[in-house]
């Protein structure tokens, strides 16, 4: 989900150049906040080669350039740490998961929709997100694990995970 908020995959595939370029200034600006200064394009798009695929921040995707595997990036599964969800007490007090409806309506919106139910996370629910995270510098500006773990924090905090996040879905809130 991280790698979405990078605008490389955009540009790439021509789907949204508009949204790319606001990515590229909010990453940037983000790293700015964090006291990472000088960012430009380029580095940016190295920096994301360092996240995701283990390249050391030099140009190129050469294999030279590659980090080894224990100078990579890792990301560990997110998982539920606790949950402080109430509902309507008794049995459901500190439940997980829940049922979600929605209810398309297809061509005709006043006749027989069918309600499809699914699995949801119910609100209040803390996760854990694990990382192992190296330091990298790209032309002569380091970003340290530290900051990395603030950039992912920031845009999971920002835009969530998941589907249905312009509807509520998936939005995280610190703890």
């Amino acid at each position: 989900m991280l790698r979405a908020y990078f605008p490389s995959r955009l540009r790439e595939k021509e789907i949204d150049t508009e949204k790319a370029q606001a990515m590229e200034n909010y990453l940037i600006a983000t790293l700015a906040e964090l006291d990472v200064t000088g960012i430009t394009p380029d580095i940016l798009h190295r920096l994301e080669l360092n996240i995701f695929e283990g390249y050391n921040g030099e140009k190129g995707k050469d294999d030279k350039n590659r980090n080894s595997i224990y100078q990579r990036d890792i990301f560990f599964d997110a998982y539920p740490q606790f949950s402080a969800y109430e509902g309507t007490g008794g049995k459901d007090m500190g439940r997980f998961l829940g049922e979600g409806v929605i209810t398309p309506h297809g061509k005709d919106p006043l006749k027989d929709p069918t309600p499809v139910k699914f699995l949801k996370i119910l609100p209040n629910v803390s996760f854990s997100f694990q990382f192992r995270l190296h330091p990298v510098t790209i032309e002569g500006i380091t970003i340290d694990d530290v900051k990395k773990y603030m950039l992912f924090r920031e845009l999971l905090m920002q835009f969530g995970i998941g589907a249905k996040t312009n509807v509520g879905f998936g939005q995280m809130v610190e703890n």
